[in-house]
């Protein structure tokens, strides 16, 4: 493996909660607010959210959410395989809170319960919920799995969200309140924000897990390592081969003023910057019995909105001075992470290997480079696209749907590059039957 200039960081950005199975309970709850699953018009029928610090965290349990541009995708995980049986154990309801006075503009609910029957969405005064549309054969069953529960889209997308289980799980619910109740409303104790194991399955390939906007470690540089191209050859998995997006992870260590390594990034709070950005679906074609850049099938060059990072937080001293303080992951960090989405013309079917890539350029190096000659190149903070970098780590269990053809290989520049067996670029693809 060539020198990468890869970036290291244990996690970044704002955008996924990770909530890892919680109970709760209401103040002096009666056995009517923890045993039924109310289901009153105009309401999210979950409990109010000046109650949410009364309630207990549980461990068999977790959920979470990533944003990505206007729109959220939520997702749950039973962390072990309780049996369930007939929807039980299982999760009746899913409270979502914000302090943000926005409201989604839209609702897709994904999530289906034991019995095949698609969940229900509510909303409230200040919250809204996914929930199982009948009794307990519709709950979502807690046997070891992960499900998409589904998405909301904003205008804009509230800094903060929180989310609050309802399960019909006995032994759990009274180890946590006692007397029994059956079904108890659970939140996240924030034990592990950054438990990175479980992915989207329902895609053609993923080799994203949840939470990996906020909590993944290393990144590739463009500028830094004279890079224009970069991405991987995948198998994809499953049948349908119209091909919708792609996903790809970026991480973003510019600042509006000063600079990441050292005490003087400014930044005002929410500041972005914008870049094309152009993504590459290729066949794969075979030079001499070695796989080589085949075919461009499809490529879309769109310009993305890009947060700078953070400023420097005056909590992050010693060794992450300079730092800002991610409160997701309760880390100082020293950049921030984005997933962008990249949507193709439609018609475009893909065969079952394929090779993605990302391409943008920098001052030095691009197609063709931007050059020293843009005013950001004197600024204090220089120019944000020389700071902006491509997700590449190896997580556990990944990729999620597809394969990775090589596990050592990535495409860099048009090529195959080998040692990266560890840092596997971090794209998705959506496709449609």
């Amino acid at each position: 493996m060539r020198d990468t200039g890869l970036s290291m960081f244990l996690a970044a950005g704002t955008t996924l909660l990770l909530v890892s199975a919680v109970g709760c309970a209401v103040e002096s709850p009666t056995s009517s607010q923890v045993q039924t699953d109310p289901q009153h018009s105009g309401s999210s029928a979950c409990p109010n959210g000046a109650a949410l610090g009364n309630f207990q965290p549980a461990d068999n349990v977790a959920a979470g959410f990533s944003n990505n541009d206007h729109t959220t995708t939520y997702w749950f995980a039973s962390l072990a395989n309780e049996n369930p049986a007939g929807g039980v154990p299982g999760l009746i309801k899913y409270c979502v809170y914000s302090t943000s006075a926005a409201r989604p503009t839209a609702i897709d609910v994904q999530a289906t319960g034991a019995n095949g029957a698609t969940w229900t969405f509510r909303a409230g005064s200040g919250d809204f919920s996914f929930g199982r549309p009948t009794g307990n054969p519709s709950n979502i069953p807690l046997d070891g799995g992960t499900t998409t529960i589904g998405t909301a889209t904003w205008d804009e997308v509230p800094s903060d969200q929180t989310i609050l289980l309802h399960i019909n799980d006995a032994s759990v619910c009274d180890d946590l309140y006692g007397n029994d109740p059956g079904t108890c409303f659970v939140k996240s104790a924030q034990a592990s924000a950054c438990v990175l194991d479980m992915g989207e399955t329902n895609v053609a390939y993923n080799a994203m897990p949840f939470g990996a906007a906020a909590c993944a470690r290393t990144s590739l540089g463009f500028e830094a390592t004279q890079t224009t191209e970069f991405g991987d050859e995948v198998q994809l998995g499953g049948t349908a081969r119209q091909l919708v997006s792609l996903k790809v992870l970026f991480s973003s260590w510019a600042c509006e003023a000063g600079h990441w390594y050292d005490n003087t990034c400014s930044t005002t709070p929410g500041a972005t910057f914008t870049h094309p950005v152009t993504a590459n679906i290729y066949a794969v074609a075979d030079c001499g019995g070695t796989p080589c850049l085949g075919p461009l099938l499809a490529t879309v060059t769109e310009t993305k909105a890009v947060p700078y990072r953070p400023s420097a937080d005056p909590t992050c001293t010693g060794s992450d001075l300079g730092e800002w303080f991610n409160t997701v992951a309760g880390l100082c960090k020293p950049q921030i992470s984005i997933v962008l989405t990249f949507t193709f013309s439609p018609g475009v079917t893909l065969p079952e290997r394929v090779i993605w890539t990302v391409a943008f350029n920098t001052t030095h190096y691009g197609t063709p480079p931007i050059g020293e000659a843009a005013a950001c190149f004197t600024a204090s903070g220089g120019c944000p696209y020389d700071s902006f970098n491509v997700g590449a780590e190896t997580f556990l269990g990944a990729p999620y749907a597809g394969s990775d053809v090589v596990a050592d290989e990535a495409w860099v520049n048009g090529v195959r590059d080998t040692g990266w067996t560890d840092f596997k670029p971090l794209g998705e693809i959506i496709t449609t039957p």
